[in-house]
């Protein structure tokens, strides 16, 4: 086997440096994404699978 010349890398390309604005940005996106889905989940969805009880009228509950 014949070693690499010196100064050459053999690992592949170096990683790509942190970029803590980019991940900041992206955690708010996505908190803001899902908050968008909860609340059309819970204008659409939930109120058919949980109807509310109907309300008494107060004319049904008083006595004949």
């Amino acid at each position: 086997m014949s070693r690499p010349p010196t100064g050459e890398r053999t690992d592949g390309p170096a990683p790509p440096k942190p970029r803590r604005g980019w991940f900041a940005a992206l955690c708010v996106l996505f908190a803001l994404w899902m908050a968008v889905l909860l609340a059309m989940y819970y204008k659409s969805v939930y109120p058919l699978r949980h109807p509310s009880p109907p309300a008494a009228s107060p004319a049904a509950s008083s006595p004949p």
